[in-house]
């Protein structure tokens, strides 16, 4: 986590924060595929 101190405030670096969002949208993505691959499956076989 990259942090810098600016007038007796830390923030969190930008490029940080693009990280974290780009992370969270990736794993987002990846669960949201998961469940439709089961739903998708489960309607298939059943």
């Amino acid at each position: 986590m990259g942090l810098y101190w600016r007038s007796g405030f830390i923030y969190p670096e930008p490029d940080w924060i693009l990280k974290s969002l780009a992370n969270w949208a990736v794993w987002n993505f990846g669960q949201t595929t998961h469940w439709l691959y089961l739903l998708f499956k489960v309607a298939l076989i059943g």
